[in-house]
């Protein structure tokens, strides 16, 4: 399929950035249905018994303040709660990565949204419009 992603150097006020751009034009409206299709299967979210063992996993291994029963089972409730709102591999990514401590909701959330940016941008590319630019920090 003829995908093209530029990226491009950009200098704000805040320093240095650069903007990938993503042309759909040279797809067939064929081309582009199976391409979403693609885009479109890797939005499935992770299953909530497999978040739990992430999570379980998570509090072995990261050191935190002592939690009691309770407040274990409520944030896991919560976690598994926002967690599925994002595809299997970036959670499952976001959970495995190395944290010094147990991590905020906050912070695994950021880099969930941060990664699902990107496919959200190609998906309403496919949908919308023939060219998007992205912004990337």
């Amino acid at each position: 399929m003829p995908l093209n992603i530029n990226k491009h150097s950009i200098f704000t006020e805040h320093g240095y950035d650069y903007r990938e751009e993503y042309d759909f034009s040279e797809l067939t409206p064929e081309q582009k249905q199976q391409a979403l299709e693609v885009v479109n299967a890797y939005f499935t979210p992770l299953h909530s018994i497999e978040i739990i063992k992430l999570i379980t996993r998570l509090q072995i291994i990261s050191p935190e303040k002592d939690k009691t029963p309770i407040d274990l089972e409520a944030r896991t409730s919560i976690w598994v709660e926002e967690l599925r709102k994002y595809p299997a591999d970036i959670v499952k990514t976001a959970l495995k990565q190395k944290y010094r401590w147990f991590p905020a909701l906050a912070e695994v959330l950021d880099y969930c949204d941060n990664e699902v940016a990107h496919r959200e941008l190609i998906r309403k590319g496919l949908i919308y419009n023939d060219r998007l630019q992205a912004e990337v920090s």
